[in-house]
């Protein structure tokens, strides 16, 4: 665990949390965080413009950062600890929410050389997702 990190939920609530911060944000926030979700989730490879408009989700020095910066942060120190499973359940949960939302990720995604056809599955995945179970082990830790 990194020195600035106090608690650190397990990753399934990690998931979770993230995906019901995405039900929470509006058109407009969405679109700023496709460019950082395709960020976190490809090879680093991935630039294609995208890496300029995210420094502007960063924290300016003149005022303390909004909710939404701060959960873009926290979404970027959590993502980089998730593997394949986890980044597939956070795509399924934001696909059952905006599925033109996860098209444009993959148009964006696929657009890149190399990336291939990246493809979110069709399965839906349950509402909790063992959600309460890594809450209460996480509260052990």
């Amino acid at each position: 665990m990194d020195s600035n990190a106090g608690y650190r939920p397990p990753i399934r609530a990690q998931v979770q949390y993230v995906a019901e911060w995405f039900n929470e944000w509006s058109e407009m926030q969405r679109g700023d965080f496709l460019p950082v979700l395709a960020q976190q989730f490809v090879p680093s490879g991935y630039v294609n413009g995208l890496v300029s408009g995210l420094e502007g989700l960063g924290c300016r020095d003149d005022r303390p950062p909004s909710l939404f910066q701060c959960r873009i942060k926290l979404f970027r120190e959590w993502s980089e600890n998730w593997g394949t499973a986890e980044r597939e359940q956070l795509l399924n949960q934001i696909k059952a929410v905006d599925a033109d939302f996860v098209s444009r990720f993959e148009e964006e995604v696929n657009s890149v050389p190399g990336i291939g056809d990246m493809k979110v599955s069709d399965s839906q995945p349950s509402s909790t997702d063992g959600f309460e179970q890594d809450v209460a082990e996480g509260e052990a830790d």
